[in-house]
């Protein structure tokens, strides 16, 4: 992101980007923007338990001030405008010189949350340092990472408590709209709602954003009227109508992982398929200790507990590495 930032501030006046800068720019600055909105609950949350720390506090506060620069300097409006723009063939004149002060202060706060941060890390020994990464509540966090996911993505949390009383942590995720051949007839309709934040769900794909973006988009982000236009792609409702994909992950590692490495679950929900993330007794959010001879039983009860508590047309299972083996299993 403070690369992105820093091309802006060192563009010339009067600049010409490409189409596909402008929206690697965009993907950039808005993913950023999740990361630091998902730690910001997640710190609101510790400090309303009392089990936020000091450094916490810091860091949620330069990050507070960060998100608020952002949403200042109506930079990401003006990158929609010029995709706007560049779509109509129309020339992009980067005059804004409010927008170069806004810049600086985005630089400014960036800046202070690195220093914070290499601050932390550089006090600590080799030891003190991996403590900090696996129990620190920082960027990264299981529970970061599963807040993340909350925003990102249409999810419904859901507990599958096995035979023998395991609590197993799942997340089903909801494809964002009904149909991929029928997306243009499903748009939704932004003019009525014209004060709300720029909010892209991250399956959805540059050329679909650009067309929801040249058809519901109001006229007044060009003028600049609007310093907060909000663009949201909606969900399904009929969700439970359609397939399911299990995926059944890696070894030691929590479905929180998707977080960023997503492309599978990309594929699925482009495709209107449902997919169902659990962890392995032991892992992320599940309780219990971790268990090789459990893992196709606990398959099991997953696919059994959406037979009784949805009405899914089909339901498959996809598995990566270890998760091969309860895959197996189950196609058995």
């Amino acid at each position: 992101m403070k690369k992105v930032i820093t091309e802006f501030k060192e563009s010339p006046k009067e600049a010409i980007f490409s189409l596909s800068d402008l929206e690697t720019k965009l993907f950039v600055i808005t993913n950023a923007m999740h990361s630091v909105t998902s730690y910001l609950r997640m710190c609101n949350e510790m400090n309303l338990k009392n089990k936020i720390s000091s450094y916490q506090k810091k860091l949620s506060f330069e990050l507070h001030m960060l998100n608020l620069s952002v949403e200042e300097s109506n930079l990401i409006n003006f990158i929609i405008s010029a995709i706007k723009r560049q779509q109509k063939g129309l020339c992009l004149e980067f005059r804004n010189n409010q927008l170069y002060i806004h810049i600086e202060k985005i630089l400014t706060n960036i800046n202070r949350v690195e220093m914070l941060l290499d601050e932390c890390m550089l006090k600590k020994n080799f030891l003190n340092k991996i403590k900090n990464i696996l129990f620190n509540d920082c960027f990264g966090s299981l529970n970061q990472l599963k807040i993340e996911m909350l925003s990102r993505f249409d999810c419904e949390e859901i507990i599958i408590v096995t035979k023998d009383k395991i609590k197993i942590d799942s997340l089903l995720l909801k494809p964002n709209y009904n149909n991929p051949n029928e997306y243009n007839k499903s748009k939704p309709n932004t003019r009525q709602n014209s004060k709300s934040h720029v909010r892209f769900n991250s399956v959805t794909s540059f050329k679909d954003k650009l067309n929801v973006i040249e058809e519901n988009i109001l006229e007044s982000v060009e003028s600049n009227e609007d310093n907060s236009s909000e663009l949201s792609i909606s969900t399904t409702n009929d969700y439970k109508n359609r397939s399911v994909m299990i995926i059944c992950g890696p070894n030691a590692s929590p479905y929180q992982i998707f977080a960023y490495s997503n492309k599978w679950i990309e594929y699925y929900l482009e495709n209107g398929i449902n997919v169902l993330l659990w962890n392995y007794r032991g892992f992320g959010d599940s309780s219990g200790t971790a268990d090789f001879n459990n893992l196709n039983s606990d398959a099991e009860e997953v696919v059994t507990y959406l037979q009784k508590n949805y009405m899914f047309k089909k339901i498959g299972v996809h598995g990566i590495s270890i998760g091969g083996i309860p895959v197996c299993h189950l196609a058995g």
